[in-house]
């Protein structure tokens, strides 16, 4: 899969995720676009958008995309607290469908709750 990190991912996940093709927004010249542009910047290039922001799935429609979005959530942007949270990535990487959101950690319900209030559906498998 091509998965595109937002500024957000700390790189020294790149590592723990081969054999997955990796960039960063910097790398593809995209610093300095917003969400909405980052999103159509995207198309088709990549497969997943890797991000840690918070308020993208309240402010742009992620579904219907060419790839797909998979939000981390942890307590810092740090290998520490992103670590544990990999089984469950990858595993959300490897089975990636284009035009639906997934989320990794411990805010899941609250946001597939507010996406389901806005009709921004399909969501990601529930996890228990």
């Amino acid at each position: 899969m091509r998965v595109l990190f937002d500024g957000m991912i700390p790189r020294p996940l790149v590592r723990d995720l081969a054999p997955h093709t990796i960039s960063t927004i910097s790398q593809e010249g995209w610093g300095d676009l917003k969400n909405g542009e980052l999103l159509d910047a995207i198309g088709d290039r990549f497969d997943v958008l890797l991000t840690m922001d918070h308020n993208m799935a309240y402010q742009q429609k992620l579904t219907n995309r060419p790839f797909a979005v998979i939000e981390l959530f942890a307590k810092r942007t740090t290998m520490e607290h992103i670590g544990p949270l990999l089984p469950e990535l990858l595993s959300h990487i490897d089975a990636a469908v284009p035009g639906v959101y997934y989320t990794v950690g411990n805010d899941q319900e609250r946001v597939a709750t507010a996406m389901q209030r806005q009709g921004q559906l399909p969501l990601g498998e529930p996890r228990e």
